[in-house]
Protein backbone atom coordinates (compact mmCIF):
# COMPACT_ATOMS: atom_id res chain seq x y z
CA UNK A 1 0.00 0.00 0.00
CA UNK A 2 2.81 2.77 0.87
CA UNK A 3 4.83 1.42 -1.71
CA UNK A 4 1.85 2.37 -4.24
CA UNK A 5 1.13 5.58 -3.09
CA UNK A 6 4.86 6.51 -2.82
CA UNK A 7 4.90 5.96 -6.71
CA UNK A 8 1.84 8.23 -7.12
CA UNK A 9 3.53 11.05 -5.53
CA UNK A 10 6.40 10.64 -6.87
CA UNK A 11 4.98 10.04 -10.40
CA UNK A 12 3.54 13.41 -9.66
CA UNK A 13 6.35 15.13 -8.40
CA UNK A 14 4.83 15.78 -5.05
CA UNK A 15 7.96 15.15 -3.32
CA UNK A 16 8.52 18.54 -1.06
CA UNK A 17 6.53 21.23 0.14
CA UNK A 18 7.34 23.67 -2.54
CA UNK A 19 6.24 21.29 -5.14
CA UNK A 20 3.34 19.86 -3.36
CA UNK A 21 1.94 23.69 -3.04
CA UNK A 22 2.95 24.80 -6.90
CA UNK A 23 0.93 21.94 -8.18
CA UNK A 24 -2.35 21.61 -5.84
CA UNK A 25 -2.56 25.15 -6.00
CA UNK A 26 -2.02 26.27 -9.97
CA UNK A 27 -2.93 22.48 -11.71
CA UNK A 28 -6.66 22.56 -13.41
CA UNK A 29 -8.95 21.35 -10.96
CA UNK A 30 -10.08 18.26 -12.93
CA UNK A 31 -6.07 17.33 -12.49
CA UNK A 32 -6.24 17.88 -8.65
CA UNK A 33 -9.21 15.77 -8.18
CA UNK A 34 -7.67 12.94 -10.12
CA UNK A 35 -4.75 13.06 -7.91
CA UNK A 36 -7.27 12.98 -4.90
CA UNK A 37 -8.41 10.15 -6.22
CA UNK A 38 -5.07 8.19 -6.75
CA UNK A 39 -3.89 9.11 -3.49
CA UNK A 40 -7.38 8.17 -1.87
CA UNK A 41 -7.14 4.43 -3.19
CA UNK A 42 -3.58 4.18 -2.44
CA UNK A 43 -4.17 4.70 1.09
CA UNK A 44 -7.37 2.42 1.51
CA UNK A 45 -7.50 -0.17 4.78
CA UNK A 46 -4.62 -2.50 4.36
CA UNK A 47 -4.03 -6.20 5.29
CA UNK A 48 -4.29 -7.45 8.66
CA UNK A 49 -0.69 -8.53 9.74
CA UNK A 50 -0.45 -11.41 11.34
CA UNK A 51 0.14 -11.08 15.03
CA UNK A 52 0.41 -13.08 18.26
CA UNK A 53 0.98 -10.07 20.80
CA UNK A 54 -1.12 -7.47 21.94
CA UNK A 55 -0.89 -4.41 20.45
CA UNK A 56 0.41 -2.19 23.21
CA UNK A 57 3.16 -4.80 24.05
CA UNK A 58 4.27 -4.47 20.50
CA UNK A 59 4.25 -0.36 20.43
CA UNK A 60 1.40 -0.66 17.47
CA UNK A 61 -0.75 2.52 17.81
CA UNK A 62 -3.14 4.75 16.03
CA UNK A 63 -2.43 8.41 15.87
CA UNK A 64 -4.58 11.32 17.42
CA UNK A 65 -6.33 14.11 15.30
CA UNK A 66 -4.08 16.00 17.93
CA UNK A 67 -1.02 14.21 17.83
CA UNK A 68 -1.11 14.27 13.92
CA UNK A 69 -1.95 17.99 13.42
CA UNK A 70 -5.40 17.63 11.99
CA UNK A 71 -6.81 19.67 15.09
CA UNK A 72 -5.61 22.10 16.79
CA UNK A 73 -3.11 24.98 15.28
CA UNK A 74 -3.36 25.11 11.52
CA UNK A 75 -0.22 27.59 10.72
CA UNK A 76 2.45 25.58 8.58
CA UNK A 77 5.67 26.43 11.46
CA UNK A 78 2.91 24.49 13.84
CA UNK A 79 2.02 21.30 10.85
CA UNK A 80 5.46 20.72 10.13
CA UNK A 81 6.57 20.51 13.67
CA UNK A 82 3.74 17.64 14.95
CA UNK A 83 4.90 15.84 11.66
CA UNK A 84 8.35 15.70 13.40
CA UNK A 85 7.52 14.93 16.60
CA UNK A 86 5.10 12.41 15.31
CA UNK A 87 7.90 11.47 12.98
CA UNK A 88 10.41 11.31 16.21
CA UNK A 89 7.83 9.13 18.30
CA UNK A 90 7.48 6.78 15.41
CA UNK A 91 11.15 5.77 14.42
CA UNK A 92 11.93 5.73 18.71
CA UNK A 93 9.31 3.59 19.62
CA UNK A 94 6.48 2.01 17.65
CA UNK A 95 6.65 -1.18 15.41
CA UNK A 96 3.19 0.54 13.65
CA UNK A 97 1.56 3.44 13.34
CA UNK A 98 -1.32 3.99 11.70
CA UNK A 99 -1.81 7.53 10.57
CA UNK A 100 -5.31 9.01 9.00
CA UNK A 101 -4.64 11.10 6.15
CA UNK A 102 -7.36 13.95 4.66
CA UNK A 103 -6.69 14.78 1.27
CA UNK A 104 -10.64 15.75 0.74
CA UNK A 105 -13.08 17.50 2.66
CA UNK A 106 -15.92 16.06 4.49
CA UNK A 107 -18.39 17.92 2.25
CA UNK A 108 -19.20 16.90 -0.81
CA UNK A 109 -20.09 20.77 -1.54
CA UNK A 110 -16.70 22.37 -1.11
CA UNK A 111 -15.41 24.85 -2.52
CA UNK A 112 -12.86 23.83 -5.02
CA UNK A 113 -10.11 26.08 -2.81
CA UNK A 114 -11.28 24.17 0.32
CA UNK A 115 -10.18 20.89 -1.82
CA UNK A 116 -7.02 21.90 -2.45
CA UNK A 117 -6.13 23.15 0.84
CA UNK A 118 -6.90 19.36 1.97
CA UNK A 119 -4.66 17.79 -0.62
CA UNK A 120 -1.91 19.86 -0.23
CA UNK A 121 -1.99 19.45 3.84
CA UNK A 122 -2.28 15.40 3.31
CA UNK A 123 0.43 15.82 0.69
CA UNK A 124 2.94 17.95 2.98
CA UNK A 125 2.04 15.59 6.25
CA UNK A 126 2.95 12.47 3.93
CA UNK A 127 6.09 14.49 2.65
CA UNK A 128 7.24 14.94 6.61
CA UNK A 129 6.38 11.40 7.17
CA UNK A 130 8.25 9.86 3.90
CA UNK A 131 11.48 8.52 5.66
CA UNK A 132 9.45 6.54 8.36
CA UNK A 133 6.97 5.05 6.15
CA UNK A 134 9.78 4.18 3.95
CA UNK A 135 10.87 2.29 6.66
CA UNK A 136 7.46 0.22 6.88
CA UNK A 137 7.16 1.95 10.37
CA UNK A 138 3.82 4.66 9.59
CA UNK A 139 1.20 3.07 7.90
CA UNK A 140 -1.13 6.18 5.80
CA UNK A 141 -4.93 4.96 5.56
CA UNK A 142 -7.97 6.99 4.88
CA UNK A 143 -9.11 9.96 7.96
CA UNK A 144 -12.38 8.08 7.17
CA UNK A 145 -13.11 4.68 7.17
CA UNK A 146 -15.16 3.88 3.46
CA UNK A 147 -17.80 1.70 4.68
CA UNK A 148 -20.75 -0.68 3.28
CA UNK A 149 -24.21 -0.93 4.57
CA UNK A 150 -23.15 -4.17 5.79
CA UNK A 151 -20.19 -3.28 7.89
CA UNK A 152 -21.60 -0.14 8.29
CA UNK A 153 -24.68 -2.39 10.60
CA UNK A 154 -21.93 -3.80 12.41
CA UNK A 155 -20.48 -0.66 14.08
CA UNK A 156 -24.01 1.45 14.00
CA UNK A 157 -24.16 1.00 17.72
CA UNK A 158 -20.84 2.58 18.49
CA UNK A 159 -21.42 5.70 16.19
CA UNK A 160 -24.72 6.62 18.30
CA UNK A 161 -22.90 6.02 21.24
CA UNK A 162 -20.10 8.09 19.87
CA UNK A 163 -21.98 11.24 18.57
CA UNK A 164 -23.95 10.98 21.90
CA UNK A 165 -21.07 11.33 23.68
CA UNK A 166 -19.94 14.73 21.76
CA UNK A 167 -23.13 16.07 22.22
CA UNK A 168 -22.31 14.92 26.20
CA UNK A 169 -18.37 16.93 26.41
CA UNK A 170 -19.92 19.90 24.03
CA UNK A 171 -23.13 20.42 26.54
CA UNK A 172 -20.84 19.87 30.13
CA UNK A 173 -17.45 21.45 28.44
CA UNK A 174 -18.97 24.92 26.83
CA UNK A 175 -19.01 27.23 29.96
CA UNK A 176 -15.33 26.42 30.54
CA UNK A 177 -14.63 28.59 26.72
CA UNK A 178 -13.94 31.97 26.01
CA UNK A 179 -14.00 34.17 23.06
CA UNK A 180 -13.38 37.39 22.00
CA UNK A 181 -13.72 39.42 18.94
CA UNK A 182 -10.75 41.04 17.52
CA UNK A 183 -11.50 43.89 14.02
CA UNK A 184 -8.72 43.40 11.43
CA UNK A 185 -8.61 45.64 8.28
CA UNK A 186 -10.29 45.95 5.56
CA UNK A 187 -13.40 44.68 7.32
CA UNK A 188 -11.86 41.84 8.42
CA UNK A 189 -11.90 39.81 11.93
CA UNK A 190 -10.61 37.44 14.40
CA UNK A 191 -12.05 35.46 16.92
CA UNK A 192 -9.51 34.70 20.09
CA UNK A 193 -11.11 31.18 21.65
CA UNK A 194 -9.85 30.23 24.65
CA UNK A 195 -10.40 27.18 26.74
CA UNK A 196 -8.92 23.96 28.39
CA UNK A 197 -5.18 23.09 27.56
CA UNK A 198 -6.82 19.81 27.73
CA UNK A 199 -8.89 20.22 24.79
CA UNK A 200 -6.98 23.24 22.63
CA UNK A 201 -3.26 23.79 22.19
CA UNK A 202 -1.67 26.02 25.26
CA UNK A 203 -5.36 26.89 26.17
CA UNK A 204 -5.64 29.60 23.08
CA UNK A 205 -6.38 29.36 19.08
CA UNK A 206 -7.26 32.35 16.85
CA UNK A 207 -9.50 31.67 13.58
CA UNK A 208 -9.54 34.67 11.22
CA UNK A 209 -11.95 35.79 8.76
CA UNK A 210 -11.60 37.11 5.59
CA UNK A 211 -15.21 39.04 5.79
CA UNK A 212 -16.88 39.55 8.96
CA UNK A 213 -20.21 37.31 9.37
CA UNK A 214 -23.66 38.72 9.66
CA UNK A 215 -23.96 38.25 12.97
CA UNK A 216 -20.83 39.54 14.00
CA UNK A 217 -21.38 42.98 12.16
CA UNK A 218 -22.86 44.11 15.13
CA UNK A 219 -19.14 43.83 17.04
CA UNK A 220 -17.96 47.19 14.95
CA UNK A 221 -20.63 48.81 16.80
CA UNK A 222 -19.86 51.87 19.22
CA UNK A 223 -23.07 50.34 21.47
CA UNK A 224 -21.05 47.10 22.29
CA UNK A 225 -19.20 47.62 25.74
CA UNK A 226 -17.29 44.30 25.17
CA UNK A 227 -15.68 42.38 22.65
CA UNK A 228 -16.04 39.17 24.28
CA UNK A 229 -18.73 36.76 22.52
CA UNK A 230 -21.91 35.80 24.26
CA UNK A 231 -23.21 32.32 24.88
CA UNK A 232 -25.32 32.59 21.63
CA UNK A 233 -22.53 33.86 19.54
CA UNK A 234 -20.16 31.17 20.78
CA UNK A 235 -22.91 28.79 19.57
CA UNK A 236 -22.77 30.28 15.76
CA UNK A 237 -18.97 30.26 15.88
CA UNK A 238 -19.39 26.30 16.28
CA UNK A 239 -15.57 26.02 17.43
CA UNK A 240 -16.85 23.65 20.32
CA UNK A 241 -19.16 21.59 18.16
CA UNK A 242 -16.68 21.38 15.77
CA UNK A 243 -13.89 19.97 18.08
CA UNK A 244 -15.80 17.56 19.90
CA UNK A 245 -17.45 16.62 16.45
CA UNK A 246 -13.76 15.57 15.03
CA UNK A 247 -12.99 13.67 18.07
CA UNK A 248 -15.76 12.07 17.14
CA UNK A 249 -14.63 11.31 13.91
CA UNK A 250 -11.49 10.52 15.46
CA UNK A 251 -12.64 7.69 18.26
CA UNK A 252 -14.81 5.90 15.68
CA UNK A 253 -11.72 6.10 13.19
CA UNK A 254 -10.00 4.10 16.31
CA UNK A 255 -12.83 1.95 16.57
CA UNK A 256 -12.59 0.46 13.51
CA UNK A 257 -8.64 0.39 12.79
CA UNK A 258 -8.80 -0.68 16.32
CA UNK A 259 -10.10 -3.87 15.78
CA UNK A 260 -8.86 -4.21 12.12
CA UNK A 261 -4.92 -3.63 12.54
CA UNK A 262 -4.71 -4.35 16.03
CA UNK A 263 -3.35 -0.98 17.52
CA UNK A 264 -4.20 1.08 20.28
CA UNK A 265 -4.78 4.88 19.91
CA UNK A 266 -2.00 7.43 20.77
CA UNK A 267 -2.87 10.85 21.54
CA UNK A 268 -0.90 14.02 23.31
CA UNK A 269 -4.15 15.60 24.79
CA UNK A 270 -5.74 14.58 27.43
CA UNK A 271 -9.28 15.43 26.41
CA UNK A 272 -8.91 12.64 23.75
CA UNK A 273 -8.14 10.52 26.20
CA UNK A 274 -11.41 11.06 27.68
CA UNK A 275 -13.45 10.99 25.03
CA UNK A 276 -12.37 7.70 24.24
CA UNK A 277 -12.84 6.78 28.15
CA UNK A 278 -16.62 7.56 27.57
CA UNK A 279 -17.43 6.77 24.22
CA UNK A 280 -16.24 3.05 24.99
CA UNK A 281 -15.83 2.42 28.66
CA UNK A 282 -16.23 -1.54 27.74
CA UNK A 283 -12.73 -0.95 26.75
CA UNK A 284 -10.95 0.30 29.73
CA UNK A 285 -7.24 -1.50 28.68
CA UNK A 286 -7.86 0.93 25.16
CA UNK A 287 -8.89 4.26 27.22
CA UNK A 288 -5.90 3.45 29.59
CA UNK A 289 -3.67 3.17 27.12
CA UNK A 290 -4.93 6.29 25.33
CA UNK A 291 -4.31 8.26 28.83
CA UNK A 292 -1.06 7.02 29.69
CA UNK A 293 0.27 7.95 25.50
CA UNK A 294 -1.41 11.32 26.42
CA UNK A 295 1.14 12.00 29.66
CA UNK A 296 4.13 9.63 28.46
CA UNK A 297 4.61 11.51 24.60
CA UNK A 298 5.24 14.69 27.05
CA UNK A 299 7.04 12.94 29.54
CA UNK A 300 9.25 10.41 27.66
CA UNK A 301 11.98 12.58 25.84
CA UNK A 302 11.58 12.55 22.33
CA UNK A 303 15.31 13.28 21.07
CA UNK A 304 14.09 16.33 19.12
CA UNK A 305 17.42 17.71 18.42
CA UNK A 306 18.43 15.16 16.75
CA UNK A 307 17.92 14.37 12.56
CA UNK A 308 15.51 11.90 12.17
CA UNK A 309 18.03 10.29 10.02
CA UNK A 310 19.79 9.49 12.74
CA UNK A 311 17.16 7.81 15.18
CA UNK A 312 16.52 5.24 11.95
CA UNK A 313 20.42 4.41 11.30
CA UNK A 314 20.48 3.81 15.14
CA UNK A 315 17.77 1.59 15.34
CA UNK A 316 19.24 -0.24 11.96
CA UNK A 317 22.63 -0.83 12.88
CA UNK A 318 21.60 -1.45 16.66
CA UNK A 319 17.84 -3.56 16.04
CA UNK A 320 18.98 -6.10 18.84
CA UNK A 321 19.62 -3.28 21.38
CA UNK A 322 16.55 -1.91 20.32
CA UNK A 323 14.52 -4.82 20.73
CA UNK A 324 15.72 -4.88 24.05
CA UNK A 325 14.70 -1.62 25.03
CA UNK A 326 11.28 -1.71 23.79
CA UNK A 327 10.44 -5.01 25.27
CA UNK A 328 11.97 -3.12 28.79
CA UNK A 329 9.72 -0.48 28.17
CA UNK A 330 6.25 -2.97 26.76
CA UNK A 331 6.84 -4.69 30.45
CA UNK A 332 6.94 -1.32 32.62
CA UNK A 333 4.06 0.02 30.65
CA UNK A 334 2.19 -3.75 31.19
CA UNK A 335 2.65 -3.27 34.68
CA UNK A 336 0.69 0.00 34.95
CA UNK A 337 -1.71 -0.31 31.96
CA UNK A 338 -3.89 -3.25 33.34
CA UNK A 339 -7.43 -2.80 32.63
CA UNK A 340 -8.31 -3.65 36.00
CA UNK A 341 -7.05 -0.19 37.21
CA UNK A 342 -7.86 3.43 37.02
CA UNK A 343 -4.96 5.59 35.82
CA UNK A 344 -3.66 8.51 37.26
CA UNK A 345 -2.11 11.84 35.78
CA UNK A 346 0.72 11.65 38.76
CA UNK A 347 1.36 8.37 37.93
CA UNK A 348 2.01 8.32 33.89
CA UNK A 349 3.63 12.00 34.72
CA UNK A 350 6.20 9.83 36.96
CA UNK A 351 6.49 6.75 35.21
CA UNK A 352 9.31 8.00 33.10
CA UNK A 353 10.99 10.14 35.55
CA UNK A 354 10.84 7.13 38.22
CA UNK A 355 11.53 4.57 36.17
CA UNK A 356 13.30 5.01 33.12
CA UNK A 357 15.46 7.87 33.59
CA UNK A 358 17.43 6.62 36.54
CA UNK A 359 18.09 3.73 34.85
CA UNK A 360 19.69 5.38 32.19
CA UNK A 361 21.20 7.85 33.86
CA UNK A 362 22.83 4.87 35.85
CA UNK A 363 24.02 3.30 32.65
CA UNK A 364 25.26 6.65 31.33
CA UNK A 365 27.73 7.01 34.21
CA UNK A 366 28.67 3.06 34.03
CA UNK A 367 29.80 3.39 30.67
CA UNK A 368 31.47 7.14 31.82
CA UNK A 369 33.10 4.73 34.69
CA UNK A 370 34.62 2.01 32.69
CA UNK A 371 35.79 4.18 29.86
CA UNK A 372 38.10 5.80 32.64
CA UNK A 373 39.19 2.35 34.19
CA UNK A 374 39.96 1.71 30.33
CA UNK A 375 42.44 4.61 30.35
CA UNK A 376 43.97 4.04 33.54
CA UNK A 377 44.87 0.52 32.42
CA UNK A 378 46.30 1.88 29.27
CA UNK A 379 47.96 4.64 30.16
CA UNK A 380 51.44 3.12 30.92
CA UNK A 381 51.62 1.09 27.45
CA UNK A 382 50.06 4.71 25.38
CA UNK A 383 52.44 7.06 27.83
CA UNK A 384 55.42 7.12 26.07
CA UNK A 385 54.30 7.06 22.76
CA UNK A 386 51.88 9.67 23.15
CA UNK A 387 54.82 12.10 24.67
CA UNK A 388 56.67 10.98 21.77
CA UNK A 389 53.67 12.33 19.33
CA UNK A 390 53.26 15.14 21.99
CA UNK A 391 56.77 16.29 21.31
CA UNK A 392 56.71 16.17 17.89
CA UNK A 393 53.87 18.01 17.08
CA UNK A 394 54.81 20.67 18.96
CA UNK A 395 58.84 20.50 18.22
CA UNK A 396 57.61 20.25 14.36
CA UNK A 397 58.72 16.70 13.40
CA UNK A 398 57.56 15.72 9.66
CA UNK A 399 55.34 12.43 10.13
CA UNK A 400 58.10 10.45 9.30
CA UNK A 401 60.16 11.15 11.98
CA UNK A 402 58.05 10.71 14.28
CA UNK A 403 57.58 7.20 12.74
CA UNK A 404 61.17 6.33 12.82
CA UNK A 405 61.05 7.66 16.16
CA UNK A 406 58.18 5.28 17.67
CA UNK A 407 60.04 2.12 15.80
CA UNK A 408 62.63 3.12 18.03
CA UNK A 409 60.90 2.86 21.46
CA UNK A 410 58.57 0.24 20.59
CA UNK A 411 58.29 -0.78 16.45
CA UNK A 412 54.56 -1.41 15.54
CA UNK A 413 53.56 -3.70 18.25
CA UNK A 414 52.97 -0.07 20.03
CA UNK A 415 51.73 1.82 17.25
CA UNK A 416 48.65 -1.37 17.44
CA UNK A 417 48.95 -1.15 21.23
CA UNK A 418 47.91 2.37 20.71
CA UNK A 419 45.26 2.20 17.88
CA UNK A 420 43.32 -0.89 19.83
CA UNK A 421 43.21 1.10 22.66
CA UNK A 422 41.82 4.54 21.64
CA UNK A 423 39.22 2.18 19.67
CA UNK A 424 38.23 0.47 22.80
CA UNK A 425 37.74 3.48 24.87
CA UNK A 426 35.73 5.18 22.36
CA UNK A 427 32.99 2.12 21.92
CA UNK A 428 30.78 1.09 25.12
CA UNK A 429 31.70 -1.68 27.38
CA UNK A 430 30.12 -4.97 26.80
CA UNK A 431 27.89 -4.62 30.10
CA UNK A 432 26.74 -1.49 28.66
CA UNK A 433 25.67 -2.82 25.04
CA UNK A 434 24.01 -5.45 26.74
CA UNK A 435 21.36 -3.36 28.94
CA UNK A 436 18.10 -2.91 27.60
CA UNK A 437 18.71 0.72 27.48
CA UNK A 438 21.57 0.65 25.34
CA UNK A 439 19.28 2.19 22.42
CA UNK A 440 18.60 4.92 24.55
CA UNK A 441 22.07 5.95 25.49
CA UNK A 442 23.35 5.53 22.00
CA UNK A 443 20.55 8.40 21.37
CA UNK A 444 21.75 10.22 23.75
CA UNK A 445 25.80 9.86 22.94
Amino acid sequence: MATRLIEIIERHGLVSPEEIDRQVFSLPFRQVSSIIEEVEEAIKLPEPEPDDHNSLARFNFLASASFRGATGCSCEECLVRKSESLARYAAAFCDRLVVPIRVTSHSKHASQSVCRDHLSRGLRAIAELRPVIDAGIVIPVRATPMLCPHCFQEVAPQVERIKEVARELTDSMFQQFSMEYVPRPKGKGSIIIQGPEEFIEHGKLIRLYDSVPQWLRQAHGSHRRSPRLTEREMMQVGFVQSLMGQMAADVFSQSYYGDKLNVSYLTDRVGEAQFLKLARPEDRLASRTAGLCAQMTHSIPLFMDLPLARILRIRKEESEAFDSYRAALGKILSEHVTPEKEFTELEARELYMDTLEPQLMQLQQQARNEQKQQIKKSALTVGITTAVVAIGVHSGLLPNQLEQIVKAIGGLKVLAEVAETVASVQKNPLAVRNSNLYFLLKLRQ
